[in-house]
């Protein structure tokens, strides 16, 4: 077994907090991605909440995994107790180092929980999941970043209950559009009307998308979902207010003009955040949310149709439908023709 000591960090120490964000440029060959991602990630670990970060170190002192580990009191198991999680998780590929690891976390919570949810971190609102299978289908900006042994490390050592989530692509760009066609006229037969996101007052228009959200999701239709304040959430887009594109942010509007759906599609950027094209391909259709009493109207499929015109006139040529539980599936605005990722949530009993 590889020996290694596992260690807390002071978040206060700019040289710990360094040698926590910069540790995955080790591991992972796609260093662009990673240097995108450490400045969120910067932000996230600053951010409020009961969590500290840890470092694993070979007898040589040598970086070998971090992690995070916390709990959050509103995410309570079936008796009452809060989970524990453990997130912002990376490690070499060695199994024994990853077994002492989530060993150390399972010791580390053992007198006050019953069980570890892995990979998660804070809530539903920040990224959480391994792919479990698919892994090579596609990668976009939007996924956190993670790699196939992590999955594998862990049904190697065990858990007591898998969540899984499913991500798709498609590049049937018609279908997009032909399929949701029928939706969107149904839609304003109800009298809906669409408009996009007005980049001029980003603040405002998050509003909207959070309260749609914090009113229409809760823990029968999202697994482990928390209210987050609003201040928290804006913060999560504050590193991309700039990219977000109009077109592709679509809200449903009723008759008082008020929003009552949105569907949020960003281009996928990962082509220019890698440097290798200047020109976006796709988009990504991710999140959404309807008010309940404006269900099955057609709202959401008729954004998807207006943007998939979008798309088609921008000559993208494919769209991925961002992870969803797989019992909610939202991928229904997406055509037939799909190629599945699956990423997994698990839970550990300590």
């Amino acid at each position: 077994m590889t020996p290694i000591t596992i260690h807390k960090i002071d978040k206060t120490n700019e040289s710990d907090i360094q040698a926590f964000l910069t540790f995955p440029l080790d591991i992972y060959e796609n260093k662009k991605f990673i240097q995108y991602y450490m400045k969120k990630v910067s932000s996230m670990i600053h951010g409020e909440g009961d969590f500290e970060l840890f470092l694993a170190e070979s007898a040589h002192h040598e970086i070998v995994g971090r992690m995070v580990m916390g709990k959050n009191t509103e995410i309570l198991d079936e008796k009452g107790v809060p989970y524990a999680y453990i997130g912002l998780f990376d490690v070499v590929k060695d199994y024994t180092v990853f077994k002492q690891m989530i060993d150390f976390g399972k010791h580390y919570f053992l007198n006050n929980n019953h069980y570890i949810l892995f990979p998660f971190f804070k809530s539903t609102w920040f990224p959480y999941r391994f792919t479990s299978k698919g892994f090579d289908a596609y990668h976009y900006f939007m996924e956190y970043p993670d790699l196939p042994y992590y999955s594998e490390f862990t049904n190697q050592y065990g858990f007591e209950e898998e969540y899984k989530y499913l991500g798709s692509i498609s590049y049937d760009m018609d279908s997009i559009i032909t399929d949701n066609e029928y939706s969107y006229h149904k839609a304003l037969k109800h009298n809906i009307r669409f408009r996009n996101f007005d980049p001029s007052k980003p603040r405002e228009e998050l509003k909207h998308v959070y309260d749609l959200t914090v009113r229409n999701y809760n823990d029968q239709t999202n697994r482990f979902f928390t209210i987050i304040s609003f201040d928290e959430f804006y913060s999560l887009y504050e590193g991309i207010i700039t990219m977000l594109d109009p077109e592709f942010l679509g809200f449903g509007i009723n008759e008082q003009g008020a929003p009552v759906s949105y569907f949020f599609c960003p281009p996928d950027y990962t082509p220019i955040i890698l440097g290798e094209s200047d020109t976006v391909k796709g988009f990504i259709p991710k999140t959404a949310a309807t008010d309940k009493a404006y269900r099955k109207m057609g709202i959401m499929g008729g954004i998807i149709y207006l943007q998939g015109l979008e798309a088609k006139k921008r000559n993208y040529q494919y769209a991925i439908g961002g992870y969803t539980d797989e019992r909610l599936f939202t991928h229904k605005v997406m055509p037939d023709s799909l190629s599945w990722k699956e990423y997994s949530l698990y839970r550990l009993k300590i």
